[in-house]
């Protein structure tokens, strides 16, 4: 009976100590796939090679050729082009102005629906 109690003893120990090899373990492997807190360390530690890099890689970036667009526009289609946007400025022009002029009884007419909504709304019981 003491031999199965030994046995049992150290099966338990057995245990125990790999279920603590496999925490550590886990916990390296959790660290090690922490990647904000190893950008972290690094940065803290390399300050001035990040600062370094990113200055360069703003000034190679800053020195890349501008993209240019290509426009091709035909000449038939511009007469009808240009009439459209003259009218569209025109009445656009137009609309601005009117409402321009608008505005002040657009605003006394808007308020006075607001006043006589939250009036009959919540009634003060005067």
């Amino acid at each position: 009976m003491a031999g199965n109690e030994d046995r049992k003893a150290a099966l338990i120990a057995e245990l125990a100590r790999a279920r603590a090899e496999i925490g550590g373990a886990a916990d390296t492997v959790r660290a090690r796939l922490d990647l904000g807190s190893r950008v972290q360390r690094s940065v803290s530690r390399h300050r001035w090679w990040w600062l370094g890099g990113a200055v360069l890689a703003g000034v190679l970036l800053a020195k890349l050729p501008a993209r240019t667009k290509k426009i091709h526009v035909s000449e038939k289609g511009m007469k009808g082009a240009q009439s459209t946007a003259i009218t569209t400025g025109l009445l656009l022009g137009a609309v601005k102005v009117a409402f321009d002029l608008a505005k002040p009884a657009l605003l006394k007419m808007v308020t006075r629906r607001a006043t006589d909504f939250v009036r009959q709304r919540w009634p003060t019981g005067d």
